[in-house]
């Protein structure tokens, strides 16, 4: 065990941080841990993020895994936007930074990769979705001139259509002096979740009507404070809703945890995605929710 307060002060995360620091002027500071300066809170929770999300996804490219729409691929597509959002967020504004951090990640793995294949895929990403992110501009000035206002409407369409984060329409619009109604943008995001969902609801309330009958099945949340955790299955169901001791490579399974860094799907918000290592297996998240009785 490391002499550190979190797991992100250690040499699995810090050495990816440090190269972090190289390209912004913010700083991550793990004195914060104890003085709680909420400024400095949300820059080392930026740079958590990238480092979290980075090496998950090196990891994840690195057997195989491309960042794609659909299943696997679509997460490591996330988590890669999500990291470069926050690296956005830290100042950085180099059209592709994320392949910088590979060899920093490859330090901390105990397995080997092709480093150049992984540092071409996660670069082609970024310039995928900076120029996602540069059409979106273009597109948000020219309903600008022709409105002067971005409606609600708009910005989800641009948000499901074009991948255009709200938070960057939301950061441009307040430069301009321009509000946008949010409440009305989570409606249509809610509306669009639940048609999402529509295909998978009944299969889903089947599970959680089996989780209502196993007793202690609280999970305590944590996401607020850390992004990972060790944290104890306390059962494991297959599809079939019957109790197992153990899964397989390809098994899609449901399982309570003593405690949990994933926020369930609540309250109009998505669930988060990512992973979970057992015994050196990469194990995906796909869906987080709760008993409708808690």
């Amino acid at each position: 065990m490391q002499d550190a307060p979190t797991n992100f002060d250690t040499d699995l995360f810090l050495p990816i941080i440090k190269e972090v620091e190289k390209l912004t002027k913010f700083h991550y500071d793990i004195n914060n841990y104890f003085v709680k300066n909420p400024a400095q809170t949300k820059i080392n929770t930026l740079f958590k993020i990238i480092a979290d999300h980075i090496r998950a996804s090196v990891n994840a490219i690195g057997d195989g895994v491309k960042p794609s729409n659909v299943g696997r691929g679509y997460i490591i597509r996330r988590l890669i936007r999500r990291s470069y959002r926050s690296g956005i967020s830290l100042g950085i504004e180099e059209k592709a930074f994320l392949y910088k951090l590979v060899a920093a990640v490859k330090n901390s793995l105990i397995y080997d990769f092709d480093v150049n294949e992984v540092t071409k895929v996660i670069k082609e990403e970024e310039e995928i979705f900076a120029k996602t992110i540069q059409d979106g501009e273009k597109l948000l000035e020219n309903e600008l001139e022709k409105n002067g206002f971005i409606d609600a409407k708009t910005a989800f369409k641009m948000f499901d259509t074009y991948g255009f984060p709200i938070e960057l329409t939301k950061e441009i619009l307040k430069e301009k002096n321009i509000e946008i109604n949010l409440n009305e943008f989570q409606e249509y995001l809610k509306k669009h979740q639940e048609k999402s969902r529509a295909n998978t609801e009944v299969g889903m309330q089947k599970v959680i009507n089996s989780l209502s009958l196993v007793p202690n099945k609280v999970s305590e949340f944590i996401g607020y404070d850390f992004l990972e955790s060790k944290s104890k299955i306390l059962y494991l169901l297959n599809e079939e809703e019957k109790i197992k001791q153990t899964t397989s490579d390809n098994d899609l399974s449901y399982l309570i945890l003593d405690k949990t860094p994933f926020y369930a799907t609540s309250g109009g918000q998505n669930h988060d995605f990512g992973y979970m290592l057992q015994n050196n297996n990469y194990i995906e998240v796909l869906d987080v929710f709760k008993d409708k009785f808690w």
